[in-house]
């Protein structure tokens, strides 16, 4: 796995991986989906905010309650269960090929 792919507190030893870390690389999955291209340290993560991707990947204020899946801060990261919410809402709201 890519080293853009980890989450921060990977690389600072005084910090637990746990399940945000998994929403964190989970999040960085879905933005190299979407966008076709991985993350570069010099573009950052960020996608444009009207991506249908933004609110879960940065938050946004639909979103007050988290900081999206690759907040830096894993406090603020949403969680597995937001993800699962959001994709559902996704599901539930596409139009009909």
């Amino acid at each position: 796995m890519s080293s853009l792919a980890q989450p921060p507190e990977f690389f600072d030893h005084r910090m637990k991986c746990d399940c945000k870390a998994d929403v964190f690389s989970f999040g960085v999955l879905v933005r190299e989906v979407y966008l076709g291209r991985i993350p570069s340290r010099r573009a950052g993560y960020d996608v444009e905010q009207d991506s249908p991707i933004y609110s879960l990947l940065q938050g946004g204020d639909d979103q007050p309650h988290h900081g999206g899946a690759l907040a830096y801060d894993r406090e603020r990261r949403c969680t597995a269960k937001d993800i699962k919410l959001f994709l559902e809402e996704c599901v539930a709201t596409r139009e009909p090929e």
